[in-house]
């Protein structure tokens, strides 16, 4: 099943666009939608410009703010477009474009600030009157009434921007004391005569007033605050008319308040906090202030949040401590009724909502939903509702009980967490086609929606409903059924899933929902509804719930073993679920049960189960007729079991040959009224004859003897048994006569020479008793004696036929009695009857039926002597049709006593009306056994509940009719109904179930009265070369009969010895080339063949030919299609048969045989860490090292991989992935790492970004010794970045080596070098969530350990530590600033430095990671 991670790395490679479409979104973002305005969008830049790829990538986003005052909003576009958009009205009041880079810095008042090319001057632009403004020196902040304060190199100036007017100009000491502003007064650090930190003092710009803040003073240890969760630029400017200090005198601590006079007004003690020892960070929090009220925090030093309300009327109200995962995960403010919200974030996946009243007092503590909400994502809006973001997802909730009251998606490629801006019901943020898509957001844009409602459309699809019907909608009753959801990945973990009235278990590793479905009555389909639902948005799926399919399958095979006839008999369930209520019944013929393996009770879900069963031969109803010269009869059986989901039952029968080494007796008795009165054994001789079933004399091939005086031995007969004896004619004769009879009713009478029988006897010869075994040897066998009477007459035969001459084929049915005979004399009458007829007397007629049907036809014979015989025979017998005048019927044939199921596949031709609404009929049939014997299945009509035969449609249908034992020809009639009659059959397939056994034709013809031969009908025989197997091009099918690893890359069955590339679209022209180049063949175009379906052609049509044989390594071939002058290329790979074991293997190898003489990619950790050794820390400017290597995120392996391999790369990173954020919390709380900045996989999701390439160039400078200091510990000492560059060495080698086993067709030694590189990247637990699963053993795999005393992890765990350790260094500082004394002579910020130099190293190890996702894609991919 699909993890949430897997469906992020799936989406990435699909697109933003489809989720686009499921939001409502329009296809053509000009226009407006429901809930989509488009304030403003821009062309974003590309290389062509002149930028590099990083700068031409993140031109798809402002390069430069958003920065909200009111309802502006400002931003810079382009590096050097300046926008300002009024939200409002929907204008852009200011587009203006600069020569240089323009870095936006603030809005507020009506004016713009901002840097144009070089940071030294601070330039500002008046929205009312588009005039620029130059004030000298960075933007230190803009203080209430719009004043600017800026550092021009150690002075602050505070100017007045509407009159440009330098009010304040005062030298600032080195040691990072802030500017601080609150109210109208802004805090100014001063200098003494040693230019040391010489106190505050205080500036109010309205007034021109400066004064000293006597209270701020050098020897005082005092904290100012910081707004929590602002930028640099306003992080410094507190809201409110009075400063919240916190100062430290001794061991006591105060929270003090300055107004902006700067006297302090306020003093309480905070006893029993101990702040943390810094300056930066400050300790003490500001996170709101309302009705001259604050919300303040102080972190002390092991980083517990002290909360209070506090004001300068009373002492501070405590709300409580709080420990959060780290310093940003923490979120306050006022609502407008002055209750305090606290959002904490207490763990990975546990948000809390706190709120307090205005005393202080609890009212609210709940956790939030989705888990995993992050705090600093958070904001109040209106004073009674808190927004959130998650990745895609923006959430409302309501305060302060927090319930959830509004869930809005974001399309998928874009993440709101830093971008949403609110004004009221309206929210604003950018969206952009980062992924450069044919379809959807043609620009980057601004863009604004509704909030208000409870949410936008549910983007949600059921793509997987397992087991199911002919659509994912039915499901099956009584039964446990799989729902899976395709959905952003965020939401797959927080949706619910429920049915009206039953309950529906989610499977949280799986991510799927299991649903018992209701039982049907009376199997009565029954519609209900399935709903998913995010917090109060839904989305609701119409399901039907229908009858269970039969799952069981049953098959038996037999063979003799000794005396015993052995069945082998096999059960399948192939249903989801177990059977527990199995019931067999067997039924024999001939046979008689010995002995067995027991039968189950109980079988579960997709079992195989095995048996024997023994059985002796016993004769009692054997279908055959004995006949003199050895026969061979058949012994059957049915076995059938039957459960309440379903029956199954299979049949066997197998010959049993008796031969002619048998004898029996015979005397004959002339006077039944005396005893003794017999023949004479010689005379019996003389004049006796032995005729057989069928008439034919055979004295001359038996052995006739004389016993004794009256018994005559006749020996060389093979006996019947006591239930079908075999039957033979005795005649002892001496005359004959003449007489007449008329045949046939008006026919001339006919003269007969007939014997005058003296004696003519039917004897039926069995063996004794009940079995066979009981004669072993026929010489020992005791010959039965027959004493026989000298009989009157013999009864004749019955049989007939039916005819098939061109007078009635298609006609009509033609019965023929010739057949008949009788032994001593002629058949004078014949009649013909069957249920519901008159007795019809003929010897041959012709007659119509009303009904298709299996119709048991008797014929009564009536001899010469007035002696009669029946015969009974089913006939299988279509109606008489009247179509376009003419009567048709399909051909009648015998039917043979068993039923069979037949899958029927029928292709209609894609031809224009080529598709029929007829009903469609078929008959097959046998070889003729003798003329006028032939046998079939009877008429099966050809439906199911769709509408079948449509142009260009492939149906299949399951029809019941009898069986046959070899199929001749088949018969196919349509009765011309319906609005669209014609029907042109492109292919036919006749499967029987039972054995397996298919047959193919291609009829590709019309049957019609309009065209072609003007019939509706056909007879149609089967094709005896099939397309064997083949690779096909333009078309949605990929192969046929071979094993397609993905949609491009193919292996060989062991049986095959030729395939075939066979382009579908038969418009079109394909020529195929092997991968040195060679021509290897061309299919031209052929418009009869406009579309080519496989396996229905004929063999010109198959394609380009290619033998196997001649395929000794995987090798690639490319498929050119050209129609016009419109060429198509497609490239696949074809693996020989001895990778038929090795499929996932060769998805690998394909992936990694693009490396080829690419592998020095790998060096990249070595160049970047001798890079970094080697820089000189005297130097002031230094140039980053070009890495270039052509390579990026699967770029080198040219256009993007097939949709198969793509899924397949996608859901082995996907579940590793999952484990990895725990993984290296581990690590931090073993080697003390904040664990709470761990956010590592972004590298890895865009190494899956098929169209964005790596940086082609890092480039930046090193302005200070300090980062220099910190780049080189990193390349010579950092173990991490050591041990990774050896990995990617071995790496390199194994590549290079597997690269080798494939070109060299060697799977087996392929598949041991990828384990070694699998082991190597990603160990051999990739999937655990335990740490210590992932250790391994560096020197077991050819590398060395650079640290012995540290386990040994795997490639990909250290790519993450990596990137973790430099979000830790970012926040807390690298520890090399602390450990060396001499760094700390100058004074000097180390989180700043550190910031410095990683903005160097980062994109370095970006690229190192980039490379090795290459490596953990691969050994992660996993084929199905």
């Amino acid at each position: 099943m699909f993890t949430p991670i897997l469906k992020r790395t799936l989406s990435l490679l699909t697109g933003i666009f489809a989720f686009l479409v499921l939001l409502g979104f329009s296809s053509v973002f000009g226009k407006e939608t429901d809930f989509l305005q488009i304030l403003y969008k821009w062309e974003p830049l590309q290389e062509s410009d002149g930028v590099s790829r990083i700068i031409a990538n993140a031109s798809h986003t402002p390069t430069s703010g958003p920065f909200q005052d009111g309802n502006l909003l400002a931003f810079v576009v382009r590096k050097n477009v300046l926008v300002v958009v009024d939200c409002a009205t929907q204008k852009v009041i200011c587009e203006k474009a600069f020569p240089e880079q323009c870095i936006l810095h603030g809005l507020c008042e009506g004016y713009v600030f901002y840097y144009a090319g070089e940071a030294v001057d601070t330039q500002v632009l008046s929205l009312e009157t588009q005039k620029e403004k130059v004030f000298p020196g960075n933007l230190v902040l803009v203080a209430e009434g719009g004043f600017l304060v800026t550092n021009d190199r150690g002075v602050v100036h505070v100017f007045d921007v509407e009159t440009e007017e330098c009010l304040l100009s005062e030298p600032v000491p080195g040691g990072g004391q802030p500017v601080i502003a609150f109210g109208k007064v802004i805090l100014v650090p001063t200098q003494d005569a040693q230019r040391n930190f010489g106190g505050y003092l205080g500036f109010l710009p309205q007034d021109r007033k400066r004064f000293p803040i006597t209270h701020l003073s050098p020897g005082v240890r005092f904290f100012f605050p910081e707004r929590s969760g602002h930028t640099w630029e306003s992080r410094n400017s507190i809201p409110s008319t009075f400063l919240p200090i916190l100062c430290q005198e001794r061991d006591a601590v105060f929270l003090e308040f300055l107004d902006e006079a700067g006297e302090m007004v306020q003093r309480f003690p905070l006893p029993d906090i101990v702040p943390a020892p810094r300056i930066v960070p400050s300790p003490l929090h500001f996170f709101d202030a309302f009705s001259g009220k604050m919300l303040l925090a102080i972190e002390d030093e092991t980083e517990t949040f002290h909360f209070f309300i506090a004001d300068t009327r009373e002492p501070p109200i405590s709300l409580g401590q709080f420990t959060p995962r780290g310093k940003t995960t923490l979120y306050g403010a006022f609502l407008d009724d002055d209750t305090v919200i606290i959002v904490e974030e207490k763990g990975p996946k546990e948000t809390v909502l706190h709120a307090f009243s205005p005393d202080g007092r609890r009212v609210t503590e709940k956790t939030l939903w989705p888990p995993g909400l992050s705090a600093r994502r958070c904001r109040v809006v209106g004073g009674k509702e808190l927004l959130a973001t998650q990745g895609h997802l923006l959430l409302r909730y309501a305060l302060p009980p927090g319930e959830l009251t509004g869930v809005f998606v974001f399309p998928e490629g874009y993440d709101p967490s830093e971008r949403v801006l609110v004004l009221r019901d309206k929210g604003c943020t950018f969206l952009s086609n980062r992924f450069e898509r044919d379809e959807g957001i043609e620009n980057p844009m601004l863009v604004a929606f509704d909030i208000s409602g409870p949410g936008w459309p549910l983007p949600i699809e059921l793509v997987e409903v397992s087991p199911h019907g002919e659509s994912l909608s039915e499901v099956f009753e009584d039964l446990p059924t799989e729902l899976r959801f395709h959905t952003l990945p965020e939401l797959e973990k927080l949706l619910s899933v429920s049915v009206k009235e039953v309950s529906i278990t989610k499977e949280e590793e799986r991510l799927t929902f299991t649903w018992l479905t209701p039982k049907l009555q009376d199997s009565t389909p029954k519609v209900t509804t399935v709903t998913a639902s995010l917090g109060p948005a839904q989305r609701t799926f119409a399901m039907t719930v229908i009858p269970f399919p039969n799952p069981l399958y049953l098959e038996v095979q037999t063979y003799p073993e000794g005396e015993h006839l052995v069945a082998n008999w096999t059960l399948r369930n192939n249903a989801p679920v177990d059977i527990d209520d199995l019931r067999f019944n067997l039924e024999t013929k001939n046979l008689q049960f010995v002995s067995g393996d027991p039968l189950p009770e109980r079988i579960a879900k997709k079992e195989v189960i095995h048996g024997k069963i023994f059985f002796k031969y016993l004769p009692s109803t054997p279908e055959c007729q004995p006949l003199w010269n050895g026969y061979t009869f058949l012994v059957s059986g049915t076995l059938r079991v039957t459960s309440r989901r379903g029956t199954a039952e299979a049949s066997f029968d197998t010959p049993y040959t008796v031969h002619p080494e048998y004898a029996f007796e015979i005397q004959i008795q002339q006077d039944p009224e005396r005893p003794w009165s017999y023949l004479f054994a010689d005379d019996i001789l003389r004049h006796l004859q032995v005729f057989d079933a069928a008439g034919n004399n055979i004295t001359g091939n038996l052995t006739l003897e004389k016993r004794d005086d009256y018994v005559v031995r006749i020996q060389g007969v093979a006996p019947g048994f006591p239930s079908t004896s075999l039957p033979l004619r005795l005649i002892w004769e001496q005359d004959w006569r003449i007489f007449e009879f008329q045949a046939r009713l008006g026919s001339p009478k006919t003269r007969i020479v007939a014997p005058l029988l003296r004696g003519s006897w039917d004897i039926s010869f069995a063996f004794p008793g009940n079995t066979i075994q009981q004669v072993v040897e026929p010489w020992r066998f005791t010959p039965p004696r027959f004493t026989l009477t000298l009989p009157p007459n013999a009864h004749p035969v019955a049989d007939f036929l039916i005819s098939e001459d061109e007078m009635h084929y298609f006609r009509s049915v033609a019965f023929d009695g010739s057949a008949s005979s009788d032994p001593d004399g002629v058949i004078i009458k014949y009649e013909w009857s069957w249920p519901g007829s008159a007795i019809i007397e003929a010897r041959e007629f012709a007659h119509f039926f009303s009904v298709p049907q299996i119709m048991p036809v008797t014929l009564k014979v009536t001899d010469d002597r007035w002696q009669t015989t029946s015969v009974t025979k089913e006939v299988a017998v279509d109606q008489r049709r009247t179509i376009g005048g003419r009567r048709l019927t399909i051909p009648p044939a015998f039917a043979r006593q068993n039923s069979a199921t037949y899958e029927v596949e029928v292709l209609t031709g894609d031809l224009e009306n080529a598709g029929t609404d007829a009903q469609v009929f078929l008959a097959l049939y046998e070889p003729e056994e003798r003329e006028g014997v032939r046998y079939g299945s009877g008429v099966m009509r050809l439906f199911h509940s769709g509408n079948p035969f449509e142009r260009g449609r492939r149906d299949i249908f399951s029809v019941t009719g009898r069986a046959i034992e070899n199929l001749d020809h088949i018969v196919l009639l349509h009765d011309n109904s319906g609005n669209k009659p014609g029907w042109f059959v492109l292919g036919l397939k006749v499967k029987d179930t039972r054995s397996g056994t298919e047959w193919v034709f291609l009829p590709n013809r019309w049957l019609a009265l309009d065209t072609g031969d003007r019939k509706t009908y056909g007879k149609f025989t089967p094709v005896t070369d099939l397309y064997p197997a083949g690779i096909f091009a333009e078309g949605e099918r990929k192969s046929l009969n071979l094993v397609e690893a993905s949609d491009t890359v193919f292996i060989l069955p062991e049986d095959c010895t030729r395939f075939y590339f066979t382009c579908l679209d038969g418009q079109r022209d394909m020529e195929v080339f092997r991968q040195d180049g060679r021509f290897l063949g061309r299919q031209s175009a052929n418009p009869a063949w406009r579309k080519r379906e496989p396996p229905y052609l004929p063999e010109d049509e198959w394609g380009v030919a290619f033998e196997a044989a001649t395929l000794t390594r995987p090798e690639r071939f490319l498929i050119r299609t050209r129609k016009g002058t419109e060429v198509r290329e497609k490239t696949v790979w074809v693996f020989p048969a001895n990778w038929a074991n090795y499929k996932n293997e060769a998805l690998q190898a394909v992936v990694l045989s693009a490396l080829e003489g690419k592998t020095e990619v790998f060096l990249c950790g070595k160049t970047v860490r001798e890079y970094l050794a080697g820089l000189n820390p005297d130097v002031v400017n230094a140039s980053l090292p070009v890495i270039d290597y052509g390579v990026s995120a699967f770029s080198i392996f040219g256009v993007s991989p097939d949709d198969y391999l793509t899924d397949a790369l996608s859901e082995g990173l996907g579940d590793y992935l999952t484990n990895q954020k725990s993984l290296i919390q581990q690590f931090g709380f073993t080697l003390g790492l904040a664990s709470s900045t761990v956010d590592l996989l972004d590298y890895l999701y865009d190494a899956l970004n098929w169209s964005v390439q790596l940086p082609g160039v890092v480039s930046g400078s090193v302005a200070q010794a300090y980062k220099v200091i910190l780049l080189q510990e990193l390349g010579q000492n950092d173990p991490t970045l050591r041990q990774i560059t050896l990995l990617l060495e071995r790496s390199k080698t194994l590549v290079e080596e597997i690269i080798g086993c494939f070109e060299s067709n060697d799977p087996d030694s392929c598949k041991g070098k990828l384990a070694t590189l699998r082991t190597l990247t990603v160990g051999n637990n990739p999937f655990s969530p335990t740490l210590s699963d992932h250790a391994m053993n560096y020197e077991a795999l050819g590398v060395t350990d650079c640290e012995p005393v540290r386990p040994d992890y795997p490639l990909a765990i250290l790519l993450s530590l990596a990137a973790s350790n430099v979000k830790n260094w970012r926040e807390n500082g690298h520890s090399i600033y602390r450990q060396d004394a001499l760094l700390n002579i100058l004074p000097h910020d180390p989180v700043t430095d550190t910031n410095a130099a990683l903005d160097v190293y980062e994109p370095l190890l970006q690229t190192i990671i980039q490379t090795g996702s290459i490596l953990i894609n691969v050994c992660l991919l996993s084929g199905t």
